[in-house]
């Protein structure tokens, strides 16, 4: 429509353009008072015809002219049709390109980790083979991911001779502050976890705790209430690797109490879910199982197949993203399995199932 309105228009600049242009020749009619008649006759003849010659070479350049305008200017047009078209495709492409659904849908919160594990205790007749070494791996594990590795500053080691209570406590104090309103909190702990009989709560064993003051220097359920009620943070997971068969035998006071004590800690731990809405708690065993810890496994058998499950493995939608729930079947799925039917991960507390952990590799 453009091409076809532009016509008159360059049909006008064409007409003034033949009659001002300075090389176009116009002709008179000469005056004929001087001149024989046939010389008039000869001269007029000659005048027609050089005029009609004239007017066939100015209507031929006119439309020569005409002729090349419109072919450049429809050039152009086309031109800037075929770059407009270019630049609608290219528009379109990165349109689609942005607007194409990634391959997971949620997005992961800000990720902070507290990762304890002890050992090696004063009291060595507590000592662990695995608990340090698979607090390391659970650290390293969210420390190194790939696609969204959790900072120096969001995450917390403390092993063993560092894992003392008033450390933790200090610790875990110092990130629980930082740490946003719409963070994800997530705790991992390998130790002992033992009831104290006379508040009914549960402690877990720090490197420097004294069993006949386990008040005093254990990690107590209300040191960790205390904590987290003032924390910003709504979202907080415990990951517990806990009521450990392994150096309790070997303690004369644990001794006398036998296996009743799994059983105990195991229903603390879930007080402690219940406690304070967005804290969800996934234990190593239920009832009164103990969490097994061996060679086959280089490690505690749940802590084996959390570190597996979260680098991949647990991924059952294939989305790349490893939520809360995904953990927790693939853990029940395979800790059983490892242990013959002794040991069953427990998941409790008030959150969502999609609560994302971390994002893996395809």
């Amino acid at each position: 429509m453009s091409n076809i309105k532009m016509i008159p228009v360059l049909a006008a600049f064409v007409f003034l353009l033949s009659c001002k242009s300075p090389g176009m020749i116009v002709w008179r009619a000469e005056p004929t008072d001087n001149f024989p008649a046939d010389r008039q006759n000869a001269t007029t003849q000659t005048s027609q015809e050089k005029t009609t010659d004239s007017e066939k070479t100015v209507a031929e350049v006119k439309a020569e002219l005409l002729e090349r305008l419109l072919k450049d200017q429809l050039s152009k047009n086309a031109g800037s049709e075929v770059l407009q078209n270019s630049k609608n495709n290219q528009s379109a492409a990165a349109g689609s390109a942005s607007s194409s659904p990634s391959v997971h849908s949620r997005s992961l919160p800000n990720i902070w980790v507290f990762s304890v594990g002890v050992s090696s205790f004063k009291d060595t007749s507590l000592n662990l083979r695995y608990a340090s070494s698979d607090a390391e791996g659970v650290y390293q594990l969210f420390r190194s991911v790939k696609t969204s590795p959790v900072p120096m500053q969001r995450a917390v080691l403390l092993k063993n001779q560092s894992a003392a209570k008033a450390e933790v406590i200090k610790h875990l104090v110092g990130l629980m502050k930082r740490a946003e309103s719409s963070d994800l909190v997530i705790i991992y702990l390998a130790t002992h976890a033992l009831p104290d009989p006379d508040t009914g709560e549960i402690n877990f064993v720090m490197h420097d705790t004294d069993l006949n003051n386990l008040v005093g220097t254990g990690l107590s359920q209300s040191d960790i209430d205390r904590i987290i009620q003032r924390a910003r943070a709504r979202k907080i997971v415990f990951l517990v690797d806990t009521c450990h068969s392994g150096g309790l035998g070997n303690n004369i006071l644990l001794a006398r109490r036998g296996g009743g004590i799994a059983s105990e800690v195991n229903q603390l731990l879930a007080q402690l879910a219940s406690s304070i809405d967005g804290v969800a708690v996934l234990t190593a065993s239920s009832s009164n199982e103990w969490s097994q810890e061996d060679e086959r496994w280089n490690g505690g058998v749940f802590s084996y197949y959390l570190m597996s499950g979260l680098q991949g493995r647990a991924d059952a939608n294939r989305d790349q993203v490893i939520t809360i729930r995904e953990i927790y079947d693939y853990l029940y799925m395979n800790v059983p399995e490892a242990t013959s039917g002794n040991q069953h991960p427990e998941l409790k507390g008030s959150f969502s199932n999609d609560l994302p952990l971390i994002e893996v590799s395809p």
